[in-house]
């Protein structure tokens, strides 16, 4: 009996040595596979986590304990919303030209720049004898450079102009914390002059 039972037990050790090896090297992988995905797993909440303490050190949050985890929350405190303000104009009977104390005002005798206009190219005939009509690709003749500019006569009167330069307060959101701190720009405004404008 002993004879038989050893080779039973020797012809079972046999036929399930291939089966536990095959079953040993799928557990293997499949450990190796999990342990690996963990590993990504946390190194993708490590990067999230400090992507978003750059993040809030761009906005200057002060508050970083309220960072989303895994599952946590998706909002982020970014700080109180701004409020946008857009300026328009109002009328008003209080405000008028003749009330604007001017910065500074000076009378010009020469006239506002203007731009001289370039004269059109001329186009010339080709020497090319294959072209048609004489002409083929157009060559350019180039402009004379001492073009004659259009000087007034010292007979001719020339407009005067009147420059006014006026201190403006730009329009602001309104502070009652720093009221002082406003914003000023210089506006420049040309006009022609007229005789009435003397008195």
């Amino acid at each position: 009996m002993s004879a038989t039972e050893s080779a039973a037990s020797s012809s079972a050790s046999t036929n399930s040595g291939p089966m536990s090896n095959g079953a040993n090297y799928f557990f293997g992988f499949l450990i190796t596979f999990v342990a690996i995905l963990f590993i990504f797993i946390g190194c993708g909440i490590a990067m999230r986590r400090r992507y978003q303490r750059r993040r809030g050190t761009v906005f200057n949050l002060d508050d970083l304990q309220a960072m989303p985890g895994l599952f946590g929350s998706r909002q982020q405190l970014l700080g109180e919303k701004p409020i946008m303000w857009e300026p328009w104009v109002e009328k008003h009977d209080d405000y008028s030209w003749s009330t604007i104390q001017p910065l500074s005002a000076s009378r010009s005798n020469r006239p506002c720049p203007k731009s001289i206009p370039r004269p059109a190219p001329i186009r010339l005939p080709s020497r090319n004898p294959t072209a048609i009509h004489g002409l083929s690709l157009p060559t350019w003749a180039p402009a004379d450079s001492e073009i004659e500019k259009e000087v007034p006569s010292p007979e001719e009167s020339v407009p005067s102009t009147l420059q006014i330069s006026v201190l403006i307060s730009m329009p602001g959101p309104p502070s009652p914390d720093n009221p002082t701190f406003i914003e000023y720009q210089i506006g420049v405004a040309r006009l022609p002059w007229e005789e009435w404008m003397a008195s």
